[in-house]
């Protein structure tokens, strides 16, 4: 059985922040039928217009690949919900989502800027949902985002892109407007976009390699192939997977570097793991 998320998730649906039902039975510890009786009875003796705005019907797919009913409710709609539940974990629980709508309500308050917003299409827009996970602010500490900015001028290097280029790139991974806001749960996340990005080959076109290149990259593979044992269909398919490319003939001028990043890898994994049969699975 999954462990139930430590945090309160509030999805974002047509700019508004709602709570499934489903997630309320999971932290609240509550069958969900229990807490769809709940909504019922409270919606039975409410405004139309209110029930409206604050409790949305709709449906998900149940582990037997069934639709089922559920509930997707405003910050008024999950009050009046939660006040019927009771204990000092239901108060623990209440409290977390009452911090969650706040800080996602003061998020959106804050980009509310016409001019930034993109154009949407109302076509699509009703079924977009975005999750919101929400967590207490713990900040990164200074000497680990220094060393973090280390890593971008790498990256910068590599991929040749402006670092501002790169620092936006990141934001918006991390859906924050600025290194200011870096928490320190971000970090795997970090870890993960920017060692993905020394590998990952965007662009298949380009000038060429010289004949002086191919010599030194088919150098590497020619030492992993005969001083390591690997054999040469693992090494060609360890080196187009890290760098999402079909074949080597997908390596450029521009891209090169992320391909000695990616032979060099697999060569020090084997060494290290010893494993010259699974380095393709590594």
């Amino acid at each position: 059985m999954t462990k139930p998320s430590q945090n309160p998730n509030l999805c974002l649906v047509n700019g508004t922040p709602v709570v499934s039902s489903l997630t309320l039975a999971e932290h609240f510890r509550k069958r969900h039928d229990d807490v769809l009786k709940a909504i019922r009875n409270l919606i039975r003796g409410l405004p139309e217009d209110f029930n409206a705005r604050n409790f949305a019907a709709v449906e998900y797919l149940d582990p037997k690949g069934e639709m089922r009913p559920a509930f997707n409710l405003t910050r008024d709609g999950f009050t009046l919900v939660a006040m019927g539940f009771s204990g000092a974990k239901a108060l623990t629980w209440k409290v977390r989502y009452i911090q969650a709508f706040n800080a996602m309500e003061n998020r959106l308050r804050e980009k509310c800027n016409p001019t930034l917003l993109p154009h949407k299409n109302e076509a699509t827009e009703s079924k977009r949902q975005i999750i919101f996970s929400y967590k207490e602010w713990k900040p990164m500490a200074k000497d680990k985002i220094d060393g973090i900015m280390g890593w971008i001028d790498y990256w910068c290097y590599i991929d040749n892109i402006e670092k501002q280029d790169a620092i936006r790139q990141l934001c918006t991974v991390l859906q924050i407007e600025s290194l200011t806001e870096i928490q320190d749960s971000h970090t795997v996340c970090i870890y993960n976009f920017i060692w993905w990005s020394f590998f990952a080959i965007r662009s298949k076109t380009g000038e060429s390699l010289n004949e002086k290149q191919i010599f030194a990259f088919y150098g590497l593979i020619e030492f992993w192939d005969k001083c390591l044992g690997e054999s040469y269909h693992n090494i060609l398919s360890f080196i187009c997977t890290k760098n999402n490319i079909r074949s080597l003939d997908d390596i450029k001028q521009h891209s090169l570097q992320k391909a000695f990043n990616a032979a060099l890898l697999g060569i020090f994994r084997h060494i290290f793991c010893n494993q010259p049969n699974r380095v393709h699975d590594l």
